[in-house]
């Protein structure tokens, strides 16, 4: 290629050209080449100008198709050259064939003062290769590491929908139940989701997002399922995020990396700490109740003597005061009354506790049932010219299964004490809502409001306890009423909640739930029963029965959790969410604990669905005493050996819905 000076004053320029430095000299626009070295063609993979060839392109249409012969050095080549324009002086590392080459710019003044631009060229590629093989050694060395640490590393991708894995080591793999990471992703499991346990996994996907966006690290403990042998593990671990250079662009790739051991022992080691901190905890509180007992005894003495006082004076009064007989009898009568509700509460208070107290079934209207309620109170809120009313909302199933008589006593209590400390002339009300319907159970809200005397937050917060004081201050709720029916509708499962405000009135919330009675006319009989996704607790100790009924119910398309004896029942069906099984197939004999006694636990549960929930008695016997014991003690049906499916479902479309 032919060099020409622009000017021979150019004296700066001359010098370059004599340095015989592989050197290109431009105009601050770098539009127009001033000088190329000879120098530059004797660099490895840059050709030599022909003069015949290349004459059809301008010396920089030259060069840019050498140096900008792939996409990523035409971007680093824009970014130099745009550098360079701006008066900075950069610098750029280009990939030329098998050789790397650095071209650095500067800025110079020509004796004319002008302003060039100087880029100077050097051969990295011996430096290249040397940094490149230590940098391989390094890699290889530092993976060998990483492979045999004693804790597991994974490293993730961001995809659209989650995290893949990218690298992971032998011990990852390990913890995972996998020998080894070839493994690990030859038999596909690279995905977050299957490596975390489903209810962690929102969790720690959160995690990581945040570190991609936020940075800094996230540390966790998290569980994950063994892929060999199924069982749930803890492992404990920090995730960063990491950048990896690459050739896709300068800032490389984001990724989240993961470190993390295996934390199973200490995880049931903490677990049995936890537990020994409730045992402790338990015991404080028993003891605690144990002197809140006594105080109520001594209350309850108290208020007993002072009554029997009552009595006992009023009688000697009538006796000599014959004129006062019908006045004294009323006081009489009021005080024995007193006594009587008084034992009777705290005596059923005992039972529930004690869980001698069981609930006995009836049909009843539920209508009826608040029109009844309202009616044994309104002579008491006449005498106090109060308003009572009751309303009804949504109540779609009136016809309902459940313990009437407790129900009665429940409610009597709550408006007793709405109308007891309400004022003459004030507003008392009851609106009664079905909230839900499901699995054939109702679920009731019943609200009592009154604009009565209310009650301060010190006092709504033991209102409710069987065992704290009762107050003796005039105007505030007092007696056992409360305490009882907290914990009768506790037995049936439902809760109690009081909002109030001394001086504005009280909003007492209570829910429950009970079985809805079926008219036949709902019943389709042509309509089979479905066992399509349905949950079903099968407890039956005998393994071949037990598989065989568990195969004929997953064949209809139920999902079935199996267990071997009442013990295990019982603690399935408590360890579930509410309403997570439709129904349980219990066995009559049983090691251990039978399916009779094991029934009678569960329906004593302290759960909505305890009381609804359909369990159906599985038997080799005939129907005989067992069985009626069975369904006396809540049991909705029986089933007799060997297994009919058409009769089943003939069964359960009558007591399931």
């Amino acid at each position: 290629m032919k060099t020409e000076l622009k000017n021979d004053r150019w004296s700066l320029v001359d010098a370059l050209v004599r340095l015989n430095m592989p050197v290109v000299v431009t105009d601050i626009a770098i539009r127009e080449i001033y000088h190329i070295s000879p120098a530059l063609f004797s660099m490895p993979g840059i050709p030599e100008y022909n003069d015949e060839v290349d004459s059809n392109r301008a010396p920089n249409e030259w060069l840019d198709s050498i140096f900008a012969s792939t996409a990523e050095n035409a971007k680093l080549l824009y970014e130099l050259k745009s550098e360079a324009k701006a008066g900075d002086s950069p610098a750029r590392i280009f990939r030329i064939g098998e050789h790397t080459i650095r071209i650095s710019s500067s800025h110079l003044f020509a004796d004319d003062g002008e302003r060039i631009v100087l880029f100077t060229f050097a051969d990295l590629t011996d430096d290249f290769n040397v940094v490149k093989a230590r940098y391989e050694d390094e890699l290889a060395h530092y993976k060998s590491l990483i492979n045999y640490a004693f804790c597991g590393i994974i490293r993730y991708e961001r995809e659209m929908d989650g995290y893949k894995v990218v690298e992971a080591n032998d011990m990852a793999a390990k913890i995972a139940g996998i020998s080894s990471s070839d493994e690990l992703f030859k038999k596909g499991f690279t995905d977050l989701e299957k490596l975390v346990y489903p209810d962690d996994y929102n969790m720690i996907k959160t995690g990581f997002d945040n570190l991609l966006y936020i940075g800094d690290s996230f540390y966790f403990t998290q569980r994950i399922i063994n892929l060999k042998t199924k069982e749930i593990c803890f492992i404990t671990g920090i995730a960063v995020a990491v950048n990896i250079p690459g050739s896709d662009s300068e800032s490389g790739k984001n990724y989240i990396q993961s470190t993390f051991i295996n934390t199973t022992d200490r995880a049931d080691l903490e677990d049995a700490k936890r537990k020994l901190l409730q045992l402790e905890s338990r015991l404080f509180e028993a003891e605690n109740i144990n002197k809140q007992k006594n105080s109520l005894l001594e209350e309850v003495a108290g208020n007993i003597k002072t009554n029997l006082n009552n009595i006992v004076g009023k009688a000697v009064i009538a006796k000599t005061r014959p004129e006062k007989i019908a006045e004294n009898v009323d006081s009489i009568t009021e005080s024995s009354r007193a006594v009587i509700e008084l034992v009777n509460n705290v005596l059923d208070i005992a039972m529930i506790e004690e869980r001698k107290l069981f609930l006995n079934d009836s049909q009843f209207e539920i209508g009826e049932f608040f029109e009844n309620i309202k009616s044994s109170s309104l002579p008491a809120a006449r005498a106090k010219s109060q308003q009572l009313s009751v309303s009804y909302n949504n109540i779609v199933h009136s016809s309902v299964i459940g313990d009437s008589a407790r129900l009665e006593t429940i409610f009597t209590n709550l408006l007793s004490n709405a109308v007891k400390f309400t004022p003459a002339g004030g507003l008392i009300s009851i609106t009664v809502t079905e909230t839900l319907f499901k699995h054939g159970v109702c679920s009731f809200s019943v609200q009592i409001s009154d604009n009565g005397v209310g009650m301060s937050k010190e006092k709504l917060m033991t209102v409710l306890s069987p065992y704290s004081s009762r107050s003796k201050k005039q105007g505030e709720i007092d007696g056992y009423g409360l305490p009882l029916a907290n914990e009768l509708i506790k037995l049936l499962g439902g809760t109690i909640r009081i909002e109030s405000n001394p001086g504005i009135g009280t909003n007492v919330f209570a829910d429950f739930s009970l079985k809805a009675k079926l008219s036949k006319n709902f019943i389709d009989e042509k309509t089979e029963y479905s066992f399509e996704g349905k949950q079903i607790l099968l407890a039956e100790d005998n393994e071949i029965t037990r598989d065989m009924f568990a195969e004929l119910l997953e064949a209809e398309g139920a999902l079935v959790e199996k267990v071997g004896d009442g013990y295990k029942a019982v603690e399935a069906f408590e360890t579930s969410s509410v309403y997570h099984f439709d129904m349980i197939f219990m066995d009559i004999a049983m090691p251990e604990m039978d399916g009779i006694e094991a029934t009678k636990r569960i329906r004593s549960m302290y759960r909505p669905d305890a009381r609804t929930i359909p369990i159906i008695a599985l038997t080799a016997k005939s129907p005989g005493e067992e069985i009626a014991k069975g369904l006396n003690l809540g049991m909705d049906a029986y089933e007799q050996k060997p297994f009919d499916m058409k009769r089943i479902k003939k069964l359960l479309s009558v007591i399931s819905v």
